[in-house]
């Protein structure tokens, strides 16, 4: 079962009457009942082993409210998938200097920097001196996104170069964090990397540092103004004629040169300047046989500036289009129309209303006569230059189009996200790696549409961001899902919708919390109450205001009532809700419990403690089919019974919980269970211990992150390096008062400094 599911029902009874205290008061985006109270408040928010407490171990608390919403970081980053081979090398007539160039200053400097004009054959270069320079590994990443007018953003860039070189999964929030990854992957390789159609320097900066024995070409239509001057660059300049005429003679044209010579040379010196502009027309007097070159140089010079060689291919394209059949030009006007610039064969045919065998065939055309270029398998994208020439749809139709097309990836992006924990988590992480930003940008496309025609979809629009914040929960791609909120922030405002912008809001409010920035945090919190047009509360803004209690502070009394205002206002019925509510209230208590414990009052710790422990043995009696839901309840369950004094029960828990984690492919949890069972062995088992807690090391922050390199200090083990990185992974709370727990680690690793550090 989809475990957001019962929350889908819930939304259409609150749109339905939006006016009930009862109702839940948002879309399906973000789902903040069930994900804000798992993950903030049963599945990070954990009371680990006290010193104080049977065994005599450390004192500890973990809470694990800087973790990201929704189920803390769950998952390693997945391999993203390269945009594709290397390409096989092909003519360089006029280009063989170049080639030298590029190769022998590649072989000094190591990354050198190939730039011209679109058209030019910057990307044929690069290819070739990638093929000249080794036989050893050649990658290869095509950098243009879904958005033919949107440059991809530097975070973008870098995820996709990992995927290229298939790197290890791990967390990366700055293009910066990646560089150490690609030098460790390439260095002493003899690899070659080949960065395409690169837009600006800002790009790929990040990797502008030598890397011993591997190569990096960054080709594209750049700017050089921002590249820096100790940096090599090879300009690709237009054609001479002389090499124009011989690439002409090379694709065909020479019994059209014989005839002609002069026209020839014309042409070869003032329009036909570029590799891709003869090929292209090439092409066409191929097909075009009766067509003189007198006559291709008089329509030229009306219609094109002399030497302009985007001008003239897009002329020539001009001229494919009208030879096509009309229902190809049918296809590419839908294309072009298309909110984003590459589309599947599958999607093609929703966005046209038409079956894909008939998309296939209408492409196969426009393939053909190079107006749209085949990307990946059944992928295509429309070229650049050929845009101009299609027909535009009518608003009414093009409105069609988009809604068929969300429809069917708001479908798509449901299932996909359904399988992401499952055993058959591979294809749909494939899916996603292809088209997360491709959903992205459609919803960052409608939100500048305007609202009228788009308000029927809003429920897909929400299915789609739903489950691309899953997905980029899972991938650790935090940037990624503050732009998915943005993007359903604007959108609400777009189409004036209450419910979204809500959750949109409260969204806002969970990404500021899992990065620290509290303040930031309560004021998304604040702006969305505040918004929220209904005098009763919906279970999302009681629950948000929980969690802001509980990350800024220790007022338990206040996060009890905000969490029984939540339990009121779910409807009845929802057994998977009540599940929820009673793991949240364990959580609560057992946090409580600890706070207790420290100020010497033993006995009402042990009886939240027992409170919490029949509160947990009473939701995993309920009939909930969610994994990720048992496994927080055995986590939690085994922390109150290590806190009852029940160790052996306690470890059955936590290796209930690893195993339930293993199924999700939630390795945060699994983290987490491995720190607990270390820390329960520190004392019987150093070595066992040791090998746990540095197993559960999954990522460099967070308070579990930090508790770990504690009790590895306090086991003797590079005492110096786990205490600055136990103190770098806790957060900073930026002027709110820092909860007891947190600060009791925070005293604890500084203890452990050296006098001299101090």
């Amino acid at each position: 079962m989809n475990w957001r599911a019962p929350l889908n029902r819930l939304v259409e009874a609150t749109r339905a009457r939006p006016w009930r205290a009862a109702g839940v008061g948002t879309s399906t985006l973000f789902v903040a009942v069930v994900v804000d109270i798992i993950a903030n408040l049963t599945g990070n928010i954990l009371l680990n082993i006290s010193a104080w407490l049977a065994v005599g171990v450390l004192a500890a608390l973990l809470i694990g409210y800087l973790l990201a919403f929704g189920g803390g970081r769950p998952a390693p980053h997945p391999q993203l998938a390269p945009r594709g081979e290397m390409p096989e090398p092909n003519s360089l007539l006029g280009r063989e200097d170049l080639l030298v160039t590029v190769v022998r200053e590649l072989m000094e400097h190591g990354m050198i920097t190939v730039h011209g004009p679109v058209g030019i054959g910057t990307s044929a270069l690069a290819i070739n001196a990638a093929w000249r320079l080794t036989a050893a590994p050649r990658y290869y990443a095509d950098l243009r996104g879904p958005d033919p007018g949107r440059a991809e953003d530097v975070l973008s860039v870098a995820t996709r170069v990992l995927g290229t070189l298939k790197l290890p999964s791990r967390e990366i929030t700055s293009a910066e964090e990646a560089f150490p990854m690609l030098d460790e992957a390439l260095r002493g390789t003899g690899a070659v990397l080949v960065l395409d159609n690169v837009d600006n320097w800002h790009q790929v900066e990040w990797l502008a540092r030598p890397i011993e024995s591997a190569w990096i070409i960054v080709a594209g239509h750049l700017p050089t103004d921002h590249v820096p001057a100790i940096m090599p660059r090879v300009h690709v300049d237009w054609l001479e004629p002389d090499h124009g005429l011989r690439l002409m003679r090379e694709v065909g044209l020479g019994p059209w040169i014989d005839a002609e010579p002069q026209q020839a040379g014309e042409l070869a010196a003032s329009y036909l300047r570029s590799p891709s502009v003869i090929i292209s027309v090439a092409d066409w007097l191929v097909r075009n046989r009766a067509v003189t070159l007198t006559a291709l140089l008089g329509d030229l010079q009306k219609s094109t500036e002399r030497g302009h060689g985007e001008a003239a291919l897009g002329f020539i394209l001009s001229r494919q289009l009208s030879g096509a059949s009309q229902p190809a030009r049918r296809l590419l006007a839908y294309l072009v129309g298309a909110p984003v610039a590459e589309l599947g064969a599958d999607a093609a045919a929703e966005l046209t209303g038409d079956s894909r065998e008939t998309v296939e065939r209408h492409v196969a055309e426009l393939t053909d006569r190079l107006l749209v270029e085949r990307v990946g398998p059944h992928r295509y994208r429309t070229i650049d230059a050929a845009r101009p020439a299609a027909a535009r749809l009518k608003p009414r139709e093009r409105h069609r189009s988009w809604s068929r097309l969300i429809t069917f990836y708001a479908g798509q992006a449901e299932s996909y996200a359904a399988e992401l924990r499952s055993a058959h988590h591979h294809g749909a992480r494939a899916w996603f790696q292809t088209e997360d930003i491709t959903l992205l940008e459609t919803i960052e496309a409608v939100s500048d549409q305007p609202a009228k025609p788009y308000k029927a979809v809003l429920p897909n629009l929400t299915r789609i961001a739903d489950a691309l914040d899953i997905w980029f929960e899972l991938a650790q791609r935090a940037s990624f899902r503050s732009r998915t909120a943005d993007a359903v922030a604007r959108l609400a405002d777009t189409l004036d919708d209450p419910v979204l912008r809500l959750a949109a809001g409260l969204r806002r409010a969970a990404l500021a919390r899992a990065a620290g920035q509290f303040a930031e945090a309560g004021n998304r919190w604040n702006e969305a109450a505040a918004r929220w047009p209904h005098r009763a509360w919906t279970p999302q803004i009681h629950t948000s205001h929980a969690i802001q209690l509980m990350v800024t502070g220790d007022d338990y009394e206040g996060v009890e009532r905000a969490l029984l205002d939540c339990r009121e206002s779910l409807p009845g019925g929802d057994s998977f809700g009540r599940v929820v509510e009673l793991v949240n209230r364990a959580s609560l208590r057992l946090r409580h419990g600890q706070s207790v414990a420290a100020s010497d009052r033993p006995e009402a710790a042990q009886k939240l403690y027992a409170e919490a422990r029949d509160l947990l043995i009473l939701a995993l009696g309920d009939d909930v089919d969610d994994i990720g839901l048992q496994a927080h309840a055995h986590e939690l369950l085994g922390l109150a019974s290590w806190l009852l004094s029940q160790p052996e029960r306690a470890t059955k828990h936590w290796e209930e919980a690893r195993q339930l984690y293993e199924q999700v492919h939630d390795s945060p949890g699994r983290a987490r269970c491995q720190l607990h069972l270390g820390t329960s062995l520190m004392a019987a088992d150093p070595e066992q211990a040791a090998e746990l807690l540095t197993e559960s090391l999954h990522d460099r922050h967070g308070v579990s992150v930090a508790l770990a390199h504690l009790h590895l200090a306090r086991l003797g083990h590079h005492v110096d390096d786990h205490v600055v990185k136990g103190l770098a992974a806790l957060p900073t709370h930026n002027g709110h008062g820092e909860p007891t727990q947190v600060a009791e680690i925070r005293r604890r690793l500084q203890a452990l400094r050296p006098s001299s550090t101090e």
